[in-house]
């Protein structure tokens, strides 16, 4: 990863910038909405991508230790992903093949919210980002 970043940071234009969005964390919060409520139904468990985040992390380190970017902004941020009910959310995730995962009890619980919450119900994962905006600098090469 570390090689990718050198890479970026060879082709991009002097004072460049790079951003880095991405999900962070191994679970995240599954909610029902109805109007103004927001019901927690439990969290979906990302464990394994909890290596390529640390891989991620990492890699940015490193290139900053190598004096080939500045980190100007850091934010963290949710970001939510809706769903018609919890049952199509469990089924998006298996068709994806990804780590994410739901305990039964866990779908169980959202079912049973879901269902109470009444017809304008919305099923939603809500996902934990950060978002920086690193600067190229100037070094000799590397």
């Amino acid at each position: 990863m570390v090689h990718a970043l050198q890479e970026v940071h060879r082709v991009l234009v002097p004072d460049g910038y790079m951003i880095d969005l991405r999900p962070v964390g191994i679970e995240y919060a599954l909610e029902v909405v109805a109007g103004e409520q927001v019901i927690s139904v439990g969290n979906a468990d990302a464990a394994g991508r909890a290596a390529r985040d640390q891989a991620a992390n990492q890699a940015v380190e490193q290139i900053q230790a190598l004096g080939l970017f500045i980190q100007e902004a850091h934010t963290p941020f949710s970001l939510y992903t809706y769903f018609p009910s919890p049952i199509d959310y469990s089924e998006h995730l298996l068709e994806r093949g990804g780590s994410t995962q739901i305990e039964d009890d866990t779908l169980a619980n959202a079912v049973r919210e879901f269902e109470k919450a009444g017809t304008n119900a919305q099923f939603r994962a809500r996902h934990s980002m950060i978002i920086s905006r690193y600067c190229k600098q100037d070094v000799p090469s590397y």
